[in-house]
This record gives C-alpha cells, sequence and structure tokens, in this order.
C-alpha cells in the first residue's frame, strides 16, 4: 500500500501539476495586485468612484456583477498584454524552432523521376503461365562443358543474370543524365541489343533475348538516387552476374561478359550528346566512355 502511494506522488504528472498549482498560485497574486492596485484605482479616478459596488436596480446587485466582470476583463488583459504577448515576442526572436526536414533538390527530384522511368520502361510483363526458371536436380550431375540456360540456375541467380544487361544500359544512362529523349533512346537501344543477341553462341544469352522477345522482362533491383551510387550498383550487379555464369556455366563466361559489354556500347551509341546545332556533337560522351571503362574493368575485358 505504501509503495503504491509512493508511486502515485512521485509521478511525473502528479510532480509537473504541483509545481503548476504552486506557480499558478503565485502568478494569480501577482495578477491580482496589478489589477486591485493599478488598474481599478485608475478606473476610480476617472469615473470618480472606486467600484461600482454601490449600483443597484431594486435588490439586484447590478454594480456587483459589474465589478466582476471587469475584474476578469483587467485579469485577462494583463495576463495576455503583460505576459503571454511578451513571450510570444521573446520566443520568435530567440527560441527558433528546429528547421523541418529539408526536401530533395531539383536535382535529386530529377534524378528520382528519371530512375522511375528506367525502371518502368523495363518493367517485368510476364504472363501469369509463362515458364519460370528451375533448378535441376542436385542428385543428377550436370557436365560443365555443354551449354545452360535459365533452368541451369536458382530463380534468384537467374533474376540477376536476366537482369544484367539491363542494367547494363542503365549504367551508361548514368554515366551521363542528359534529356529524356536520349534516355529514351538509350532504353530502346538496350531492348534492340537484347533482341539482336538471339544468334550468340552463349545459349544463356540465347535464352535472354528469346524470353525479351517473348515479352518478359526481369525485374530491377533498387537503384540508389545519386548517380555515382547508382553507376557503382549497377557496375557490381554486372560483375555479380557474370561470376554466376562463371561459376556454374564457364564455358559460356566470355560470351556472356561481352554480351554485357556490348549491350552497353549500344545503349551509349543511341543518342547524340553535346552540341550546339550540329556542331561538337559526339555519339558517345566522356560520362558515357566512362561508364563502359568500369563495365569493362569489372568484366575482365578490354573496353
Amino acid at each position: 500500500m505504501f509503495s503504491g502511494f509512493r508511486q502515485f506522488i512521485t509521478r511525473g504528472n502528479m510532480l509537473d501539476l504541483a509545481v503548476g498549482v504552486i506557480i499558478g498560485a503565485a502568478f494569480g497574486a501577482v495578477v491580482d495586485s496589478l489589477v486591485k492596485d493599478v488598474f481599478t484605482p485608475f478606473i476610480g479616478a476617472v469615473i470618480g468612484q472606486p467600484d461600482f459596488s454601490a449600483w443597484k436596480i431594486g435588490s439586484i446587485a447590478i454594480g456587483s456583477f459589474f465589478n466582476a466582470v471587469i475584474a476578469f476583463l483587467l485579469k485577462a488583459a494583463a495576463v495576455y498584454y503583460f505576459i503571454v504577448l511578451p513571450f510570444n515576442r521573446f520566443a520568435a526572436k530567440h527560441l527558433t524552432p528546429a528547421p523541418a526536414p529539408a526536401g530533395p533538390t531539383p536535382t535529386e527530384a530529377l534524378l528520382g523521376e528519371i530512375r522511375d522511368t528506367l525502371r518502368s520502361a523495363f518493367a517485368r510483363s510476364v504472363s501469369a503461365d509463362s515458364p519460370q526458371p528451375w533448378r535441376r536436380r542436385s542428385g543428377l550431375p550436370r557436365r560443365r562443358d555443354i551449354m545452360a540456360t535459365d533452368k541451369d540456375f536458382t530463380p534468384a541467380d537467374w533474376q540477376k543474370i536476366e537482369a544484367a544487361p539491363f542494367m547494363a544500359g542503365i549504367a551508361v544512362t548514368y554515366g551521363d543524365l542528359s534529356s529524356k529523349r536520349a534516355i529514351a533512346d538509350e532504353a530502346a537501344a538496350t531492348g534492340e541489343a537484347i533482341k539482336g543477341a538471339a544468334t550468340s553462341s552463349s545459349e544463356i544469352v540465347r535464352t535472354i533475348a528469346a524470353r525479351f522477345a517473348q515479352g518478359q522482362r526481369p525485374a530491377i533491383p533498387a537503384i540508389p538516387n545519386k548517380p555515382p551510387e547508382a553507376l557503382a550498383a549497377l557496375i557490381d550487379g554486372c560483375k555479380a552476374a557474370a561470376a554466376l555464369v562463371a561459376a556454374n556455366a564457364p564455358g559460356e563466361a566470355a560470351a556472356y561478359s561481352r554480351f554485357l559489354l556490348d549491350t552497353a556500347k549500344a545503349a551509349a551509341g543511341a543518342a547524340r550528346e553535346g552540341g550546339f546545332i550540329g556542331v561538337g556533337i559526339h555519339k558517345v560522351s566522356e560520362g558515357e566512355q566512362m561508364a563502359i571503362a568500369a563495365l569493362a574493368l569489372a568484366l575482365g575485358l578490354p573496353s
């Protein structure tokens, strides 16, 4: 019982209430003194009598009611003009509120829009009955010198392998973010490069091309907002996909890596960059060349 009482009297809200009551009582005395000793004598000097208590209508002490109303108004005015208003001005000048979280800059907003546009351009459009990759049963060993297809990988691994050529094309786009028209041209060139790989010597590449021609699109992993981070993430994704092919189908590793680099180069050559009224225009910008070089280095190929 005593412990419960102790918890009751030591609760934070109880202590706050006690402090508020004590301070309020002391402050009330200040306000009462201001009204009684300052305002009321001033009003009495103006009207020629200290208050309205002498006013009566028959047995109704209407003057006492007027005194109460005036006292209330004077106290309210004293609290507002001498306490609330000065404190608000002080707070506005010296107690600066914490700034609201900054929104994205115009550049970051544009990059986010470009990122969403790129992802939607390569969005999945797979029908419900389309074939899904499956893994060869572990009890049946696979000869590593024969061709591999999507069925020789787990769905998660094949997802990375199939998404990599799209990521290679997007990496070039992030190497030099220009106009939306140029970005659309690079996305279209990426698709054409993938479809054009239908005659590749690699069964994996031919499978990717066939699935693309049938309308199937892989889900592109999340892309960071900042271009340097996005470019690094895209190249790392291509490198990881190439490593998966090298580990499971080493005979196709070189052709697959070359396919990724060729797709990136096709995207880079899709739009003309820079120049003015036909002067100084070049097919592949410096930023795109650097993106291709970085991709080639990650894949272990000459650029």
